[in-house]
């Protein structure tokens, strides 16, 4: 599953590459996105129904928020009194501001590159929820991608991401919620014990009920406390036809 409703590609003025209009949630949110390289996919849905389960209300704080998929589609499930998107990329960036702009949800966007510059200080124990889907390789491993954007989307060190959200969580209370593979999930766990971040609330996604966990939604918190192992979600029943709950998390729906 990813974003539908894709209009025509436009290219503005000054634009390196030309760009699409993309839907998500039944239309609650449309998303201004490059037409090549690294688009939404359905992991940000999942992030996003997995965060809005939280809670709402107070500031949102997203790492690496691309085009800001991730925090305006949880801004679409449940209320949010300021969402920050944090991006170093100037092209998505520039996206993301006018997708916030677009979707009048109160906010901004920052442009931070969260492994060389410094967390501000005004952003320090402000976030009632962060939001993470960081690379999910070590750079050198796996099939490389031939957009650089994408690359940098997809390998990179989780640690920038776990220490930003660590200090921007408001108190042992908050939370930071991630997504990772399954298979590394022992790599995000050894990153988080290092950033003083202890892991909640675990949910396993798998492609088909047959095949292994395709990827981990984590809840994390600065206070350690027992894990809630939620059931697993299944995407498919068969190729071609999505489950029930796969086909609900496309669907503007609270809760």
């Amino acid at each position: 599953m990813t974003a539908r409703g894709a209009r025509a590609r436009s290219p503005r003025d000054g634009d390196p590459e030309p760009t699409t209009r993309d839907a998500l949630l039944d239309g609650a949110v449309i998303l201004r996105q490059p037409a090549r390289g690294y688009r939404v996919n359905v992991d940000s849905l999942l992030l996003a129904r997995f965060a809005a389960s939280v809670g709402g209300g107070g500031v949102i704080v997203d790492l690496g928020a691309g085009v800001g998929a991730v925090g305006l589609a949880l801004a679409a499930l449940a209320p949010v009194d300021r969402l920050v998107l944090v991006e170093r990329d100037p092209l998505f960036a520039r996206l993301a501001a006018e997708n916030l702009a677009d979707a009048a949800v109160p906010g901004e966007v920052r442009q931070l590159d969260l492994a060389g510059d410094p967390w501000p200080p005004d952003l320090c124990g402000a976030a009632r929820l962060v939001l993470a889907n960081p690379p999910y390789e070590q750079p050198g491993r796996g099939p490389g991608a031939s957009d650089p954007r994408s690359r940098a989307a997809r390998a990179g060190p989780v640690e920038p991401f776990l220490r930003a959200a660590r200090a921007a969580l408001a108190g042992p209370r908050a939370s930071a919620c991630v997504c990772f593979p399954a298979r590394s999930l022992g790599d995000l766990a050894r990153e988080a014990d290092r950033a003083r971040l202890h892991a909640r609330r675990l949910r396993l996604v798998h492609a088909r009920a047959s095949d292994d966990a395709r990827l981990a939604l984590v809840e994390l918190r600065s206070r350690p406390g027992p894990l809630r192992v939620l059931p697993a979600l299944v995407e498919w029943d068969a190729p071609g036809r999505p489950t029930p709950e796969l086909v609900a998390l496309g669907q503007r729906r609270r809760g």
